[in-house]
């Protein structure tokens, strides 16, 4: 009834309400219709209300439906959640702003924000970046994200806090959002790591400085007693006592790497490998390693074979570091093979990149290793003998010191190996192929620093600095032995004062010693400009073998540095250094033209132990080559004006000096070196009147290689 009634009034026209009440009132008395049309429009009120009541219910459930949602998500954060309106005052403030500040909902709900939740210093800040966002428009504060600002907890407890700010809503009923996190735990955290990393980084520097000091206070009394095992050797004795002092001495050497090995090691973990490129022959490098363990391969019955189409070739590389390399490799080799064969190859290959490598590789029939030993031999401290049947002696350093050696060069190393078979060792570096140049010397002076040459008199006047009583005892005596008057200071301050009154050709001088150290002790000799021995060479006596405390002695003024437990071969080369060249020149008399009779043409040792290591035919075959070479020297040296290009002649000694020293050539060599160093420092007259014997020596050298090969083929 009710939707037909409905229909008829929304179709009946004008007076369709009339009519509708008329077909549908019980009253048919026209007189009461204005009573029924008061009706109708009640009852339609009521349907439209009904209608509008259904609808509002319905969206009603879906508000709270919404709202419910938001509120729980909201809850669920971790961070505060903070709603307020434009004034500031809190409109909503949810469960992790209550666990953060402390504050109830019900009692943050109409306060002021910035007076409930921030200190009072940071009250006007919040105020004006509220009306920034509101003046500019924008719906957040910046780009960047969060915030640091301080929090404060309701028991008045401040703490720092990361926190955004966004506007939104429309213009008239606009709200601003908070979110703020505690970040007091992070930044805990942050602490901690930093004071870690702190921690750490002294502790590495406490461990470098002890290693430091330790090597010194090591060194020093092994410096005395390697010393007088030297001075012993040297002296009278039977054949047991030689074999006592023998042994001494490889014992001392023996202590001495183990010591030198762990400084390295502290030195490349702690990242401060330092790397001084040179330009080197590799195959001259691959002989000097061969030669130094010619004796022990010997004495294990090992042949060692090299031959490498880069035996000609100059590299520029570290020539200590690899040097260093080959000389634990070739070690090793030997050590662990009886009565076999040790091959060494180099050669230049080419990279998963196509980019050259310099490729070494030392190999040999002996131990050889097994699979489960194969990963972890470049360990630190790895032996692979056990504690108690220990059968070759070393720290278990010596390939890992090569691994990060290798790396550090941006190479690497590895071995192909099987058990009771072979070893095959590899390293593969970049290759920097270079022009021959002039042999590095293990003595070198700096020209930014005062120094001047020796005279050449046969007693050179050294000024010992030394303030432990055995080490001047010992350094004293080999001095003397090698015809030097020895002058002596207990510190530095005796040193400066000695120095001031009497010039020296040279100064030894300790580095740790009481009252005045002997880097102040350097800078004060070379300050002193009315000091005798203010341009004398000074060369530092240390236990210090890092690489950064060699660099301070030489950034103090001296010329050079000798690493403690001094040796009696070690000093000797280095006054060699120092004399030879000026015995040469001083003065400008002419070298003689004659060869002392009591110095061979060519060392037959040395010669013999090439022939050892090569096979007859190939051997011969290098002595012819060598011999043609030498027979052209004097001609090619002196078609070299040294008016006009003294180092194109000191490259060519160079080369004609690392062939001659190879074939034992010792003279020539010699000569050829002092050629070259003259060619260097641009001594032209020298040059020419080093170039005077240059045919004599020649000729000696080819006279006693055509008796060597006499003698061969008899």
């Amino acid at each position: 009834m009710l939707a037909g009634f409905i229909a008829a009034m929304t179709g009946a026209g004008q007076n369709g309400l009339w009519r509708a009440v008329a077909a549908y009132s019980p009253f048919k008395d026209e007189r009461l219709f204005p009573l029924h049309g008061v009706g109708a429009v009640v009852i339609v009120f009521l349907v439209v209300a009904t209608a509008y009541l259904i609808r509002f219910r319905s969206e009603k459930r879906q508000l709270e439906h919404i709202s419910h949602r938001y509120q729980n998500a909201i809850n669920a954060s971790l961070d505060a959640v903070v709603v307020t309106d434009i004034t500031g005052r809190i409109l909503e403030f949810n469960t992790g702003a209550e666990r953060i500040f402390g504050h109830t909902r019900a009692a943050a709900i109409g306060a002021d924000m910035a007076t409930l939740i921030l200190p009072e210093a940071y009250r006007p800040i919040n105020k004006a970046l509220m009306r920034t966002l509101i003046e500019s428009g924008q719906t957040v504060l910046d780009s960047r994200g969060r915030m640091k600002i301080e929090g404060l907890r309701s028991n008045g407890e401040a703490f720092p806090a990361a926190a955004s700010l966004g506007l939104s809503g429309p213009a008239d009923d606009q709200i601003f959002t908070s979110y703020i996190r505690d970040i007091t735990d992070q930044l805990k955290a942050q602490e901690d790591l930093t004071q870690a990393r702190d921690d750490a980084l002294a502790a590495a520097r406490a461990r470098s400085q002890f290693l430091a000091v330790m090597s010194h206070e090591t060194r020093t009394p092994l410096n005395g007693v390697l010393a007088v095992l030297d001075l012993l050797a040297a002296g009278p004795l039977d054949e047991q006592q030689k074999n006592f002092v023998r042994e001494g001495i490889n014992s001392g050497e023996l202590l001495q790497r183990h010591i030198d090995d762990l400084i390295q090691l502290n030195e490349l973990e702690n990242g401060a490998i330092t790397f001084h490129p040179s330009t080197f022959s590799i195959g001259e490098l691959v002989n000097e390693v061969i030669t130094m363990n010619a004796a022990a391969a010997t004495a294990n019955g090992n042949l060692i074979v090299f031959d490498s189409p880069l035996s000609g070739t100059y590299i520029l590389e570290d020539r200590r570091r690899l040097g260093q390399i080959l000389v634990n490799l070739i070690r090793n080799a030997v050590k662990f093979t009886r009565g076999g064969r040790i091959q060494i190859e180099v050669d230049r290959v080419k990279g998963p990149e196509g980019e050259d490598l310099l490729e070494i590789i030392v190999s040999d029939n002996g131990a050889g290793i097994a699979d489960a030993d194969r990963d972890r031999i470049f360990d630190s401290f790895v032996t692979l003998d056990s504690i108690d049947r220990r059968t070759h002696r070393g720290s278990g350093l010596g390939l890992a010191i090569c691994r990060r050696i290798a790396r550090a060069m941006g190479g690497d190393i590895g071995v192909d190996s099987r058990e009771d078979q072979y070893s095959r060792f590899w390293v593969r570096l970049p290759f920097h192929e270079a022009l021959a140049a002039a042999k590095s010397s293990g003595f070198q002076a700096s020209a930014a620093r005062p120094f001047e040459l020796l005279t050449g008199r046969l007693g050179l006047n050294v000024l010992l600095v030394e303030d432990d009583q055995t080490s001047r005892l010992v350094a004293r005596e080999m001095l003397s032995r090698l015809g030097c008057q020895v002058a002596e200071a207990v510190d530095g301050l005796e040193a400066v004062r000695a120095a001031a009154d009497h010039r020296f050709d040279l100064i030894l001088m300790d580095v740790n010693m009481p009252k005045m150290g002997g880097l102040e002790a350097t800078q004060a000799i070379r300050g002193g400009m009315q000091s005798a021995s203010r341009l004398t060479p000074i060369v530092g006596l240390t236990a210090h073998a890092l690489p950064e405390e060699q660099e301070r002695l030489r950034q103090s003024g001296m010329q050079e540095c000798l690493i403690k437990p001094v040796r009696a071969r070690n000093l000797q080369g280095l006054l060699r250094h120092f004399t030879d060249f000026q015995s040469e020149c001083a003065g400008g008399n002419a070298p003689s033209d004659k060869i002392p009779a009591s110095d061979p043409a060519v060392d037959h040792d040395t010669l013999a132990e090439l022939a050892s290591l090569l096979p007859p035919k190939l051997f011969h075959e290098r002595l012819s080559a060598f011999r043609a070479e030498v027979y052209g020297m004097d001609a090619s040296l002196r078609a070299m004006r040294a008016d006009q290009d003294p180092q194109a002649i000191g490259r060519l000694a160079h080369r004609y000096a690392g062939a001659a020293a190879m074939f034992g050539a010792t003279p020539l060599r010699e000569h050829l070196a002092k050629i070259e160093m003259a060619a260097l420092d641009d001594q032209r007259a020298c040059v020419e009147d080093l170039l005077a014997p240059v045919g004599a020596l020649v000729a000696a050298t080819v006279a006693a290689l055509d008796q060597r090969s006499a003698d061969t083929r008899s």
